[in-house]
């Protein structure tokens, strides 16, 4: 799988929605959600049965993410996890995602206002570079406050 240049959308819903981000004009791009809902996806698109936390992927085998609101700090936060969640655990999601994706690979998270400060850090502590110029938060909105962070990661 490393050969190509893979882009995958955790939780994808619009290939990837984000100008920096765009998925429809790349070469090969993965989605994964825990439901397949197979609505007539672009030929380069492959839809994939899963969790952010738990992606069936080799290591450094990614060129880029893209997730949009589907990390939650559950953890952090003190939340039961044994109980089905709605959206995939903070910590957890970055783990894999810095496990999966190739040196200089860019990954870009939209997140809810109070998860903004704690996905730039554990990025961060995990070998990204945040890119300020595009790092930004954005409230109030009819989605509610959130953040859009983007980092490279260079180890």
């Amino acid at each position: 799988m490393t050969d190509k240049e893979y882009n995958l959308d955790i939780g994808y819903s619009v290939y990837g929605d984000d100008d920096n981000f765009s998925m429809l004009s790349r070469e090969s791009n993965i989605g994964i959600d825990p439901v397949v809902i197979g609505r007539g996806s672009p030929s380069n698109f492959q839809e994939v049965c899963g969790m952010g936390e738990h992606l069936p992927f080799q290591d450094s085998s990614i060129s880029s993410v893209w997730a949009g609101h589907c990390f939650y700090d559950y953890k952090g936060k003190g939340y039961p996890t044994d109980e089905p969640l709605e959206y995939g655990d903070l910590t957890d999601g970055i783990v894999e995602i810095a496990r999966v994706l190739k040196p200089g690979g860019k990954v870009f998270l939209r997140i809810n206002y109070d998860e903004g400060s704690k996905a730039i850090r554990l990025l961060k502590s995990y070998g990204f570079v945040i890119d300020v110029d595009n790092t930004y938060f954005e409230g109030p909105g009819d989605e509610g406050d959130e953040w859009y962070i983007h980092a490279r990661k260079v180890k």
